[in-house]
């Protein structure tokens, strides 16, 4: 038997195989196609590759991946106040926790993977052209705790419906916010309103919020197994007496 972890990730590649391969070929595609081409390409031809690996690339594949991740292909309503945590996946012989857990695990690792590998291999030799560079750490961990709010926000109950759907909504622009503010904190503390920001500042900053969307997963669990415990109830079939009393629900 394999153990939580390992079922996980083979239960995530049984399902989204296909897409994911695709994706490993497109990655693996592009990354040739940039091994070999910037040196016979001029300025404007490379401007013209990093804006459509930006625009064009990169945001299907973040969507994929929350799709795998968030398990957003199961159809739930976004706007209940249920957890959107898939209700099959509760019939899995795991502890409630082990089924958030481990998807926020490998999303956080594919999340920080799935960068790397763009800005290493596909799009730091098309700006060499363009003497500049890419950035590591921080667009990583602005994808990581992007990916850890939206899992946080759908696996957790809420009591009004259709919270969930004006918190994602906002959710982009709390991510923009929070690192602004902190830069402005931090050159007041500073003095100085033109000091500059080092790289490493901004992902902590982002490490930070991915911290506090962590916090959220102690409220995930808990809803999952309450739904967890609801589905596992046995169904009832209503039972009608001849004198027209009204049903009552019997254990199958």
């Amino acid at each position: 038997m394999l153990p939580a972890s390992l079922a996980f990730a083979w239960l995530m590649w049984r399902r989204f195989r296909p897409g994911l391969l695709i994706v490993l070929g497109l990655l693996l595609g592009e990354a040739i196609v940039s091994a070999v081409l910037p040196q016979y390409c001029s300025v404007n031809v490379a401007k013209g590759v990093v804006g459509l690996v930006l625009s064009l690339t990169l945001p299907p594949l973040a969507m994929y991946l929350l799709v795998v991740f968030c398990h957003g292909a199961e159809g739930t309503d976004v706007l209940a106040r249920e957890s959107c945590f898939p209700p099959n996946l509760f019939r899995l012989p795991v502890p409630t926790g082990s089924l958030v857990v481990w998807p926020v695990v490998y999303g956080a690792a594919v999340s920080v993977l799935l960068w790397l590998f763009t800005a290493w291999f596909i799009l730091r030799p098309w700006l060499a052209l363009l003497d500049d560079s890419v950035p590591l750490l921080w667009p990583a961990m602005v994808a990581t705790a992007s990916l850890a709010w939206i899992q946080a926000l759908l696996w957790t109950p809420f009591g009004l419906r259709g919270l969930r759907l004006l918190l994602m909504s906002v959710l982009p622009l709390g991510l923009i916010t929070a690192p602004a503010i902190s830069v402005y904190i931090n050159r007041n503390w500073q003095g100085d309103q033109t000091a500059g920001i080092s790289e490493s500042y901004v992902a902590a900053m982002y490490a930070c919020l991915t911290l506090v969307a962590s916090s959220a997963y102690a409220s995930s669990p808990a809803g999952c197994h309450r739904a967890r415990s609801r589905s596992s109830r046995p169904r009832g079939r209503r039972h009608g007496s001849s004198g027209g009393s009204p049903g009552i629900l019997l254990p199958p």
